[in-house]
C-alpha cells in the first residue's frame, strides 16, 4: 500500500476503502469524490497492476 500511495493516492484509497473498509464500489466513489466510472478506471488499471 505504501508504495501504491507513493504512485497514486486515489488509487491506493480506493484499495483501503474498498478491501479493509468493505465499502461497495458505488460508496467508494462517492467517497473520495470521483465518478463512478472515473474508480471504475482506476479499479481496472489496479488489477491489471496485481497481474503482473
Amino acid at each position: 500500500m505504501t508504495k501504491l500511495a507513493a504512485l497514486d493516492p486515489r488509487q491506493a484509497q480506493i484499495v483501503g476503502l474498498q478491501f479493509y473498509g468493505g465499502l461497495t464500489m458505488e460508496k467508494v466513489a462517492e467517497a473520495i469524490g470521483v465518478l463512478n466510472r472515473h474508480r471504475e478506471s482506476d479499479w481496472t488499471m489496479l488489477r491489471a497492476l496485481a497481474v503482473k
